[in-house]
Parts: structure tokens; C-alpha cells; sequence
């Protein structure tokens, strides 16, 4: 079987493609490497979202073997768009999920509800609690609401399970890995422009709608102009979790009109 290789966001693990396997492991070979500072792989000195470039080619030229598919979430498709741009040899086609590109980077600044729950999060990275007691300490903790004025807490904008999980990512998280986020400065050496006008193999392109919680503006959706776009109206950042059977149905529909 061919190879698909998924990269997660910021905060995640390899794990996070779980709801997508059934549907795509009986046509692909699934691969879902840790990128650095997260799960079991190892720490990097930088974490900006241009350091994880070469950690991916280099696992795709040591791994892989072949030109791979890949899918990025969020951080990760940044990085997969990158990678294709600059190894296109590596890459046969790669399906983008929500990239949140200055979202998530200079503009963060000026998004406080967005600012201080990353502020939060970070006290939280590399925490060894058991999951549930983390879990609480979690949802527990003090943000500011989406209106950007009140307080709340992250149990009131997150579910109870999601926190769950994003306990169980954390404990294996670099700290580190959110200083540049917080700092404004994730996408320093990232030209958003360059990469996509790079970008040779077919892209799927997924963006979650802001009303709901997506990070891909219409804006920085135009730069990917070559790529299959699909808008998933009332769906959140994290699509593969929240609307999986709509996000498998669509990408196997890219990924099956590449035979």
C-alpha cells in the first residue's frame, strides 16, 4: 500500500489521525511521526513552525523511501506545504487541514482570548500528573472568554473528554514549544507565498470556519489558489475530530482521483 504520512498540530501527537483510520488504513499505509518536542520525539533547541521542516524530510527520506502522502493538521500542514514546496520529489499530493498560518503567529498578539489560553497551556506542557488529576487542573484553570472581556475557565470552552486528551498530549510537550506562539514569532522564516507558489503536487485544502473556531482566514486561503478548496461551514479546528465522516468522505475522494 501506498503511504500516507499524518502531521499533527501544535500540542498533539502522532495519535490525533485516530477517527480518520478507519477509513483511510484499508488503501493507505498509515505512518504518524511525533514531530520534535512533542510525544516520544525528541527535543529541539527552536520550535518555530520552519524547525520542523527538516525533521519531516529527513523521516520521509529515511522512512518513507517513496513519494508519500501527507496529511498536516493544523501545524502540520504548514509544515506539509512546506515540505512539498521544497522536496517535491518526497511528496505526491498533501491534504491541508485548517493551516491557521498568522493566526497563529504575529497575529496572535492581538487575539487575547487566543493569547491567554496558550499563556495558560503552557504551565501545563511536560506536567507528569496522572491524566485525570491534570485533566481537572486543566479545566480549572483561568481564561479570558471569547468576548475578550470576562473570565472564564478552559472547562467552559473546552469539552471534558477533549481536555482528556489534551492532558494525556501534554505530558509529553516541551514547554518550550509554545515561547515563540506566545512571542508572536511561530511563523519567523515562513513565507506563506513562496511555499505555495512552490507547491507542484495536487493539495487538498480544508478550511474550518471562523465562526466556529477555524484559524484559516479567507485571506490566507487566497495564497493557496491552486489547491482543491473545501469551506466546512460550521466546523471548528479540529475537523477530523468534530466532523469526521464529512472530512474522510472528502479526502478520500481527493486522494482516490489521484490513481
Amino acid at each position: 500500500m501506498p503511504p500516507l504520512v499524518f502531521l499533527h498540530g501544535v500540542l498533539r501527537n502522532g495519535s490525533c489521525i485516530t477517527p480518520l483510520v478507519p477509513a483511510l488504513s484499508s488503501r493507505w499505509r498509515i505512518h504518524t511521526p511525533d514531530a520534535r518536542g512533542h510525544g516520544s520525539a525528541p527535543r529541539g533547541e527552536s520550535y518555530l513552525v520552519v524547525d520542523y521542516i527538516p525533521g519531516t524530510i529527513h523521516y520521509l527520506q529515511q522512512q518513507i523511501r517513496e513519494p508519500a502522502i501527507l496529511y498536516g493538521h493544523s501545524m502540520g500542514a504548514m509544515v506539509a506545504a512546506a515540505v512539498a514546496a521544497q522536496e517535491p520529489e518526497l511528496v505526491r499530493a498533501v491534504v491541508l487541514e485548517d493551516p491557521p498560518f498568522q493566526e497563529m503567529g504575529e497575529r496572535i498578539l492581538t487575539n487575547r482570548p487566543r493569547l491567554s489560553y496558550f499563556t495558560a497551556i503552557r504551565q501545563f506542557a511536560g506536567a507528569q500528573d496522572p491524566v485525570d488529576q491534570l485533566a481537572a487542573r486543566i479545566a480549572r484553570e483561568p481564561v479570558l472568554a471569547p468576548d475578550g472581556v470576562s473570565e472564564t475557565t478552559i472547562g467552559h470552552i473546552r469539552d471534558a473528554t477533549t481536555i482528556r486528551y489534551l492532558a494525556r498530549c501534554l505530558r509529553s510537550v516541551d514547554p518550550a514549544v509554545l515561547d515563540p506562539i506566545l512571542a508572536g514569532r511561530w511563523l519567523d522564516g515562513y513565507e506563506m507565498d513562496r511555499v505555495f507558489a512552490g507547491l507542484q503536487c495536487p493539495a487538498l485544502l480544508f478550511r474550518c470556519d471562523p465562526a466556529a473556531g477555524g484559524l484559516l482566514t479567507a485571506e490566507d486561503a487566497e495564497a493557496a489558489s491552486t489547491c482543491t478548496h473545501v469551506f466546512l461551514r460550521g466546523v471548528g479546528h479540529q475537523a477530523h475530530w468534530t466532523a469526521t465522516e464529512t472530512v474522510a468522505r472528502y479526502t478520500l475522494e481527493f486522494l482516490l482521483s489521484l490513481e
